[in-house]
């Protein structure tokens, strides 16, 4: 695992954190960070072998588990105790596995050397650890509020994979500013078209996406605007490449949405 930070900072425990995009995935993030140690994101639609090593190459401490059907199934073959949130998390934690004596400090005299630990997909290799720090995810927060503030009337939509580093600035970018989240079943995969029923529904403002899924769901999209009616101001593409192509057609069919392009952000 490749750890880039201070020589001065704290090494903080890691905890993975195994949830689709939910209330509880977030709440669990929060926790973790509030706790002062860091977390890492653990897909579940991952294969049960890229759950575990990821789990024992980093050395979690311990999984947080929250709202996933299968989990008993995966989460058995973790090397670490395991916490399960129940399915209300404002009645708190169910139980803990083999955790008895785990006891979470709330301050640090130091600050922590990083929050939080993404894999890579491992396109190229095995996939690898990459630590992020604080100060990075604040440096992308504050970027892009300089560049397109949010909002009070703002509608953010938390859809992308755990798996994914964009996912962080979904949730922390609604988190740091009071911006309206809206988070969708995650049915919706199944149908990936229904995305842009949802942005028409709940007049989503800004979306991040990656190119492929855009070109499924912009005919569809294309039809629900049709009366000339768009929410969406920005538009953030990233984890693939864009092409000019679906560049221009975005361009044609939501002309008043800003379109940034990011690419590769986790490494």
């Amino acid at each position: 695992m490749d750890r880039h930070g201070g020589s001065t900072g704290a090494m903080p425990r890691l905890v993975g954190v195994y949830a689709s995009p939910s209330a509880e995935y977030v709440a669990a993030v929060l926790a973790v960070l509030r706790c002062g140690e860091a977390f890492l994101p653990l897909d579940p639609s991952w294969p049960e072998d890229r759950v575990w090593s990821a789990v024992s190459d980093s050395n979690a401490a311990l999984v947080v588990s929250a709202g996933v059907s299968h989990e008993d199934d995966v989460l058995k073959g973790c090397s670490c105790p395991v916490l399960r949130l129940n399915g209300d998390i404002r009645q708190g934690f169910d139980d803990v596995v083999g955790g008895d004596e785990l006891v979470w400090p709330c301050e640090r005299e130091r600050p922590r050397e990083f929050c939080y630990v993404m894999f890579t997909s491992g396109s190229t290799g095995r996939p690898k650890g990459v630590c992020g720090t604080e100060k990075g995810l604040l440096n992308r927060f504050l970027w892009m509020q300089r560049r397109n503030p949010l909002c009070s009337d703002d509608v953010l939509l938390f859809k992308t994979s755990v798996s994914f580093v964009d996912h962080l600035q979904e949730f922390l970018s609604a988190v740091l500013t009071s911006t309206t989240l809206v988070i969708p079943p995650i049915d919706w995969r199944a149908n990936p078209t229904s995305l842009a029923n949802l942005i028409k529904t709940y007049r989503i403002s800004r979306m991040t996406i990656v190119p492929s899924l855009m070109e499924m769901i912009l005919p569809t999209m294309e039809k629900n605007i049709s009366c000339g009616y768009n929410s969406l101001k920005i538009l953030v593409f990233s984890g693939e490449i864009l092409s000019l192509v679906l560049w221009k057609r975005v361009r044609e069919i939501l002309p008043e949405t800003t379109v940034v392009n990011l690419y590769g952000t986790t490494e």
